[in-house]
């Protein structure tokens, strides 16, 4: 994927869920994140341009630290297959 963002993303290694809230379905995992957008990788189409509120749950690897998932208003910008690994790229 050539890469045209002006931030730099950072990549989750974690098993980070990511949900669409209307209706509340599972969109697939995070893949990596910055303040201006993320990296969903999926086993499902998804519509494009669908404004909607994703949850996205955190591990709660760290005892000290209460997790809680974090909601957030998005547009899905744009869905396509990633053809090696069989999944699509949201």
């Amino acid at each position: 994927m050539d890469d045209r963002r002006k931030e730099t993303r950072r990549r989750f290694s974690a098993f980070t869920p990511v949900y669409d809230l209307f209706p509340r379905t599972l969109l697939g995992f995070l893949g990596d994140l910055n303040m201006r957008g993320a990296l969903v990788i999926g086993k499902n189409l998804t519509t494009i341009n669908k404004e909607t509120i994703l949850e996205i749950i955190f591990p709660g690897e760290l005892a000290d630290i209460t997790v809680v998932p974090v909601t957030i208003p998005a547009r899905i910008a744009w869905c396509r297959a990633d053809e090696p690994s069989q999944s699509y790229i949201i």
